[in-house]
């Protein structure tokens, strides 16, 4: 670069070809302004006279602004505001108005670089032009190249994700994958065949991940997985394989290793992550694995082979956990694995295909043995045509979540029967039977009201159960649908009454209109007399609250004669009407038994 001489004979290093936007107004004929950048030896000027302009023809080549204290639109703070809105903004030189004082001005507006005191000189604006010029050019280079070092990192990472991947590796942990896994374990089992020796096969489950990873957020769960990899790459030696298969789904492959010294590494690396800790908002969160060890078997082969590691880390798991466990065909838990997996597809089938149905027991009122009432009961059809009792497949079901859509399908079915038969029974009432956590689904409400309004069924004709049990569980829950359900018009029963250790308190706490006496008061009532006086005090206590009461599992005429002496409203168990599809006659004609 030539340097330009100055009128005084120095010569200063002009950058000749910085970009410059002059923003100022117009000051005379020839526009001094210009004239004076063009003497100082910069050729790339455009000027403007207003702030909106200047803003407009602003680009990404811009060196530097020349920016007039006031302008005919804005001052110089509220272009200094509004350029600070765009992307690497180039430096202002503020130009003093004439009057202004020397020295330092600590009320600038911010964005400004420098500031020219007027009257300009060539020689100062030269020199602090190009300065300012050279300084942007630079961290406009030093931009460039960050992106330019992002794009090669990112690139790098790429292709080293590619070769991970054509290597059958995990891009973020560097284990290998679970087809390369699969490849490794068949090339295991034909060795095995061939006579090289036993080899161990670990799967490894981290416990309770998921709730961990909601704690620590994705990034820290992350990477706990790269440190549990780290950990299995160091565990596994050189005669052996590492892989995850999915999520927090670790495998092993042991060569030269029997049962005895699989189980032993095995532990090894359960003590091993039982060391790994991470922090979230303060926290120590402390890993744990349970992991399952069995041998690949040249007879079982490859899939069943893992599939044995699978459920033995399974069996780990429902033992608690940060366990080793190796597997053993008689195992208990894998027995009802395999019972509660065959359970939970007869159920999801049986919602498909409308596989259950619905037995009505009596709910006779002692009075006249008037029969106004049943209690609708679910059964599981079978696979031979069987009904299953709830006991055979509840439990399952609350496991898998399926018991809100049973929970739905007991409630519909009734009330459609409650519709069928209006026209011969238009008084008939049922009881329904909720499950315990029947008060968690959000949709099993509107699903209620719609059935109502669809069917034209009357709510006063339901009365909805629940177990005090479950009712207690969650207090506030149970009173919110209590009230929303007898806003309808629907009535309540709380079942099991006296079950519980606390059931005359949770009374004040739930507004139910029935109390369906636990049938352990009931069964041995004529010959016991605490249960006598037990139940003597549940009825007092009911009639007090304007409560009707129900006693259930009655078997015998004397029970039913003492019940109604106690003033006991309704009866209900085998002696009075076992559970049928079938309805019995309006009024029962009971001899003794």
């Amino acid at each position: 670069m030539t340097p330009r001489p100055s009128p005084s004979g120095c010569a200063w290093d002009v950058l000749a070809d910085a970009r410059v936007l002059a923003v100022a107004p117009p000051a005379g004929d020839g526009d001094p302004l210009l004239a004076l950048l063009r003497r100082s030896g910069f050729s790339q000027v455009r000027r403007a006279a207003r702030g909106a302009d200047a803003l407009a023809q602003l680009d990404a080549d811009t060196d530097v602004i020349l920016l007039d204290t006031v302008l005919a639109d804005m001052d110089a703070a509220e272009f200094c505001e509004r350029l600070a809105d765009r992307p690497e903004a180039p430096p202002v030189l503020l130009m003093l108005p004439a009057a202004a004082p020397r020295g330092p001005h600590p009320l600038l507006p911010e964005g400004v670089a420098d500031v020219l005191p007027r009257p300009l000189r060539e020689i100062e604006l030269a020199m602090r032009i190009s300065v300012a010029a050279r300084l942007q050019r630079e961290r406009r280079l030093l931009r460039m190249r960050e992106i330019e070092l992002r794009q090669a990192a990112h690139e790098r990472s790429r292709l080293r994700g590619l070769l991970l991947r054509r290597e059958g590796r995990d891009a973020a942990t560097g284990l290998y994958s679970r087809q390369r896994f699969r490849q490794a374990l068949d090339a295991a089992l034909l060795a095995v065949r061939a006579g090289a020796g036993p080899i161990g096969l670990l799967v490894l489950n981290l416990d309770r991940f998921r709730h961990l990873r909601c704690q620590l957020g994705q990034h820290d769960a992350d990477r706990l997985l790269r440190e549990v990899a780290a950990l299995l790459r160091t565990q596994v030696g050189a005669d052996g394989l590492a892989a995850q298969l999915e999520g927090d789904e670790f495998a092993m492959l042991l060569h030269g290793c029997t049962p005895e010294a699989a189980a032993e590494r095995a532990e090894r690396v359960r003590a091993a992550i039982a060391q790994l800790t991470t922090d979230a908002e303060g926290e120590a969160w402390h890993a744990s694995a349970s992991i399952g060890i069995a041998a690949v078997d040249a007879e079982a082969g490859a899939e069943a082979s893992l599939s044995r590691a699978q459920r033995a880390a399974y069996v780990a798991r429902m033992r608690g956990g940060n366990m080793v466990h190796s597997y053993r065909a008689d195992d208990r838990e894998l027995a009802d694995q395999r019972a509660n997996a065959h359970c939970s597809a007869r159920l999801r089938q049986a919602l498909a295909s409308n596989g259950f149905q619905l037995v009505f027991q009596p709910v006779v009122r002692i009075a006249d043995l008037a029969v106004d009432h049943y209690e609708a009961l679910v059964r599981l059809v079978g696979e031979d045509g069987e009904l299953l009792l709830p006991g055979e497949f509840i439990a399952v079901a609350e496991r898998t979540g399926l018991i809100h859509d049973i929970d739905r399908w007991v409630v519909g079915a009734a009330i459609d029967f409650l519709q069928r038969v209006s026209t011969v029974r238009a008084q008939l009432a049922l009881n329904i039977n909720l499950s315990g956590r029947a008060f968690q689904d959000d949709r099993l409400l509107p699903f209620i009201c719609r059935k109502l309004n669809e069917t034209g069924v009357r709510a006063e004709r339901i009365t909805f159960e629940i177990t005090e049990t479950a009712a207690i569980a969650n207090v506030e829950a149970t009173r919110e649908m209590v009230s929303q359900l007898r806003q309808l018009g629907c009535r309540f029963a709380l079942d099991d009454f006296g079950a519980g250790f606390a059931s005359y308190s949770y009374l004040k706490e739930l507004r139910v209109d029935v109390l369906k006496i636990d049938g352990t008061f009931i069964r041995n009532l004529a010959e016991d007399p605490m249960d006598q006086v037990l139940v003597r005090s549940m009825v007092d206590i009911a009639r007090a609250l304007g409560k009707q009461t129900v006693a259930e599992f009655v078997g015998d005429q004397r029970t039913l004669e003492l019940l109604g002496d106690y003033g006991v409203d309704y009866a209900q168990g085998f002696y009075v009407g076992r559970p049928s599809s079938a309805l019995l006659p309006r009024r029962l004609r009971l001899t003794r038994a």
